[in-house]
């Protein structure tokens, strides 16, 4: 049974995001927090889409792009340490990131499409991971992760994000 990583097994200012993730049942929390995004999701206007809590932060379209961004990255990090990969993977910054992503014209549907397709893929990827494979590891901005702890990385990072929308937007 797939259990939360310890602390060893990535960078400790992660433990924001894997504090926020249950021990147990990743696979059924990341199910359920996507059926929490699509209902915030198809709750919005295309005006509350645009809504931003406070000047200079990012809309909700942008914080729901900016959450399927980061969790290809992470995947792709897990899929780099299932594999072997022995170079080093660059970090990169998300405000760049968001600040280069045009979403205004992203529709609902365009949004529901990103999540749906990128968290399901995600869930895919950890059910097919051998239990000898959970504690493999990558390194990536200079930091190692087991791919357990990206797997809960993924799913505290959008905890976060979806703590936030709640508070702030809706």
């Amino acid at each position: 049974m797939l259990k939360k990583p310890a602390i060893n097994e990535y960078a400790s200012f992660y433990e924001t995001y894997i504090s926020k993730v249950p021990d147990e049942n990743l696979l059924g929390f990341l199910d359920s927090q996507l059926k929490e995004y699509e209902n915030i999701i198809q709750n919005c206007t295309p005006e509350n889409l645009d809504h931003r809590y406070e000047e200079g932060k990012w809309t909700i379209r942008e914080v729901i792009v900016h959450v399927v961004d980061c969790e290809k990255i992470f995947a792709y990090r897990a899929v780099a340490g299932l594999r072997g990969e022995k170079q080093g993977i660059p970090g990169f910054d998300q405000n760049e990131y968001a600040a280069n992503a045009n979403v205004s014209h992203l529709t609902k549907q365009d949004l529901l499409d990103l999540l749906t397709t990128t968290r399901k893929s995600c869930i895919v990827l950890f059910k097919t991971v051998a239990d000898d494979d959970w504690t493999k590891t990558v390194n990536a901005s200079n930091y190692d992760a087991s791919i357990r702890a990206l797997a809960y990385m993924i799913a505290g990072h959008a905890e976060h994000h979806l703590r936030i929308l709640k508070e702030r937007y809706l």
